[in-house]
């Protein structure tokens, strides 16, 4: 079977997927190299897959057993292309696997282009929210500083995550993540307050971090 036939079935044939995620090709194969050159060259074609519904699980499989020129292909056709990426219902499966697994090099760059977005989008929407904790639970604290930056210096926007279905998971998150470090009372601090001192329902949405703060401060001291 050539690999054109072979990614139709991708598109089309979720059996024939999952088995070909499970036989995927190893490196130096020939059948590697063909089908390396259809999903990594072509970047139209690369994306199609990424959102769509059977061809997302293939892109993760090819993410995980990328090379290091695969890789480098991979972060190529994800510039410029990361948000919508992150909304989309299948492709944030596959941004999250790339945020697993390419070096963090590759993610740090990747990572930058989401500096000049809508944050707030990000965080509520319910696929791209998990990608953000993806960032969070994966990357240290410097590169998802940007976010709670963002949010401590304009709160309305605070709020507006804070009491979202899928946003309030990510502040939740965040103060669980930054609760273990020494930034305990700079960032954390600033959000649990603004958001209980302001707002009942995000009073509710946090208080279940409280025993977590009181330990840090105790233990600050």
């Amino acid at each position: 079977m050539c690999s054109q036939h072979i990614l139709h079935f991708v598109f089309s044939k979720d059996l024939i997927r999952r088995y070909l995620q499970a036989n995927y090709p190893s490196e130096g194969k020939p059948e590697r190299e063909m089908l390396a050159k259809l999903l990594f060259e072509q970047g139209d074609f690369f994306t199609a897959l990424c959102m769509d519904v059977f061809g997302n699980f293939f892109i993760q499989c090819a993410v995980q057993n990328a090379t290091a020129q695969e890789q480098r292909w991979i972060t190529s056709h994800l510039f410029g292309k990361l948000y919508p990426m992150c909304m989309n219902r299948y492709s944030c499966r596959v941004i999250q696997k790339v945020i697993e697994c390419l070096p963090e090099e590759m993610k740090g760059l990747l990572m930058l282009e989401l500096h000049n977005k809508n944050l707030v989008d990000l965080c509520t929407d319910q696929n791209a929210n998990h990608v953000i904790q993806k960032i969070m639970t994966t990357f240290s604290f410097v590169h998802w500083q940007f976010i709670v930056e963002q949010f401590i210096r304009n709160k309305n926007e605070l709020f507006c995550v804070a009491e979202n279905k899928y946003g309030c998971r990510v502040v939740q998150l965040a103060i669980e993540l930054l609760s273990d470090t020494d930034k305990c009372w700079s960032s954390v601090q600033r959000i649990y307050m603004a958001c209980c001192l302001e707002h009942s329902t995000c009073t509710q949405i946090l208080l279940s971090m409280n025993d977590k703060l009181v330990q840090c401060d105790i233990g600050e001291k």
